[in-house]
């Protein structure tokens, strides 16, 4: 079994998904045969049967919008999602269907993960991220966590990252994402100064 891609242009590609979602996953999940490379906008178009809209619906407020009746979603049973990595979007119905990510000490694709449970409102796949996240933190990628963090609305990990930096501040202040970091999201670079401050 294999995806369909209905249109490919210099500019996006469109793909399909096959109508037994299930047995996709299982098998795209032990295969390479899904990759879609140096491609800057993927539009997946998602064939949904009932079971398939009914999972989809009760892990996000955004989806179960998307496919309530009036919505063309729901009329197409379709759902299209724009530029978004392919293994991210996995990663997510993995989720949905089994309960877990297939990868789960990825900091980099658990953080892409985290991003994308925020955009769909799918609250339990945050908390399993953040909680994630919280237990990967390290000198070495504690900006990456909070610069996500503070974006995704993610309280709790944003706060577990400033409580590390202020632990370790020396090495974390030297590296170079520190200063990009200082100057795009200052008010937040101020709150890890005040924490360090009450040490």
């Amino acid at each position: 079994m294999s995806l369909t891609i209905d249109e490919k242009k210099d500019d996006y590609v469109k793909v399909t998904w096959p109508v037994k979602l299930c047995e996709f996953l299982a098998r795209c999940y032990h295969s390479d045969q899904f990759r879609i490379d140096n491609v800057n906008n993927v539009i997946f178009s998602m064939k949904l049967e009932l079971a398939h809209k009914v999972i989809l619906a009760a892990h996000s407020e955004v989806f179960a919008k998307m496919l309530q009746s009036e919505m063309k979603e729901a009329k197409n049973n379709e759902i299209n999602i724009e530029d978004l990595d392919p293994e991210i979007i996995l990663e997510m119905l993995h989720y949905c269907y089994k309960g877990t990510l297939k990868t789960t000490n990825n900091v980099q694709i658990v953080l892409q993960v985290l991003k994308v449970a925020d955009i769909y409102q799918i609250i339990k796949l945050k908390d399993f991220c953040e909680h994630r996240l919280m237990i990967e933190i390290s000198s070495d990628n504690v900006l990456d966590i909070i610069d996500v963090a503070d974006d995704s609305n993610a309280v709790d990990l944003r706060q577990e990252a400033i409580e590390f930096i202020a632990e370790h501040y020396e090495t974390v202040f030297a590296s170079d994402k520190f200063k990009e970091l200082f100057f795009r999201k200052q008010e937040l670079m101020f709150e890890v100064v005040h924490a360090l401050s009450n040490k």
